[in-house]
């Protein structure tokens, strides 16, 4: 076993439960951040009472109703419907979500990968780049080498425990339970692809007014479905 395996494996059985419990913390921090970040909690909690949306369409048809009234009915239940096929539940920024997809060819939900970061100004679409690097370096400098380290730490600990012969099959346990899966659920879009939505939003942003079809010559090529 290689002398690092051995020192880590060491530190995890002198100082045990300490070092199980800091490992549990950074982990549970990460994952209500993650939660918050790309599960869109507001949305998904509005999109489970279905009742809401029932209630919408029979205000639509409420005559003593004023029309003010039920355009806000309209515009919500509008807010409901799109959030399923955008991602997005922001009512301003819906439409724009949907009109971005339609000029260059994308999957519906393209820009939920993004919605943290993204928010409607003046008509158009803005991306908070602080926001997003620092999602990202905590993504690449934090959670890959805290799960990735904890799959090696915990392997080490079965080799150490079991066997030389079972450090194998235990990395290969660890990473199919839980450590794919944790990375898929907190994974942030790479700068790589965040950089081809810079370039289709500055087309996007600067199209003509009206314009249907002016962003598309622009666009990168579209994402293989």
């Amino acid at each position: 076993m290689p002398s690092g395996m051995i020192e880590a494996v060491e530190v995890i059985l002198k100082f045990g439960s300490q070092v199980w419990l800091v490992l549990a913390g950074v982990m549970m921090a990460t994952l209500v951040y993650t939660w918050l970040v790309k599960a869109d909690p507001s949305g998904l909690i509005r999109h489970l009472l279905n009742r809401k949306k029932q209630r919408l369409v029979q205000i639509r048809t409420l005559d003593y109703l004023s029309d003010e009234a039920k355009e806000l009915a309209e515009r919500e239940l509008k807010q409901l419907v799109l959030h399923p096929l955008t991602g997005i539940f922001n009512y301003r920024l819906q439409p724009l979500a949907v009109e971005f997809c339609h000029r260059f060819d994308q999957r519906p939900r393209y820009l939920a990968a993004w919605r943290s970061w993204l928010s409607e100004h003046n008509g158009k679409i803005s991306f908070d780049k602080k926001w997003y690097r620092r999602a990202w370096r905590g993504f690449a400098y934090v959670n890959l080498p805290l799960s990735f380290g904890l799959v090696l730490a915990i392997s080490g600990l079965v080799g150490w425990k079991a066997g030389i012969e079972y450090i194998a099959p235990a990395i290969l346990l660890n990473m199919v339970t839980w450590c794919f899966p944790w990375l898929m659920f907190s994974s942030v879009p790479t700068p790589a692809m965040t950089r081809v939505l810079e370039t289709d939003l500055e087309a996007f942003n600067n199209r003509a007014p009206g314009s249907k079809d002016g962003c598309t010559s622009e666009s990168s090529p579209p994402v293989q479905k």
